[in-house]
């Protein structure tokens, strides 16, 4: 176990240093070539990045924000776009049993997309998630981008990874809704 888990990080940790090799070298490659805009452009996208993930790791929920950290370690087909756009705080809001279902929830939408064969048709495959709040509860929106035809696969899987926790998720046209109450 111990060994897996040691793989794992130093995968996910590859996977972090590919992207910031990356995007370092296209932030010279454009102050060589003197476009001071498109290194301005990048800046901006890693700074955003960072402070979005600096959100995320306050939620209050360590295994959701653990897994939601380390995505990319076991996914790089299809991408997640995460939204929190306000400082959220969900302590106290879920039991363990509530947040593993909200991870199972999120990995079963993932994979259901992803397995489905539609995330292949899609030219960039992609999940967005949206944290937040709305009249004492949170909510965590899951939907497929540009692939309305993907909401159902993802709401059925979803449905059903949250059928062993007291979680239930809403359809909508475009994705899946899942909404707890907050601690007052």
């Amino acid at each position: 176990m111990r060994q897996s888990m040691q793989k794992f990080f130093l995968n996910v940790l590859s996977h972090q240093r590919h992207d910031w090799m990356n995007d370092l070298q296209l932030i010279f490659g454009y102050a060589r070539m003197g476009k001071p805009e498109r290194v301005e452009e990048i800046v901006s996208r890693v700074s955003e990045e960072m402070h979005k993930e600096g959100r995320i790791a306050k939620f209050g929920l360590p295994e959701l924000v653990f897994y939601l950290m380390t995505i990319k370690g076991e996914n790089r087909e299809v991408a997640l776009h995460i939204q929190a756009d306000q400082e959220l705080r969900y302590v106290g809001s879920l039991t363990p049993e509530e947040e593993e279902g909200l991870i199972r929830a999120v990995r079963a939408g993932m994979a259901a997309y992803r397995y489905s064969g539609l995330a292949a048709q899609a030219a960039e495959p992609a999940l967005r998630i949206v944290f937040g709040e709305e009249g004492g509860e949170a909510t965590l929106f899951i939907e497929p981008e540009n692939d309305p035809q993907a909401a159902s696969v993802l709401h059925h899987a979803v449905e059903e990874a949250l059928e062993s926790c007291a979680l239930s998720a809403e359809a909508s046209d475009h994705g899946t809704l899942i909404r707890w109450k907050l601690p007052v």
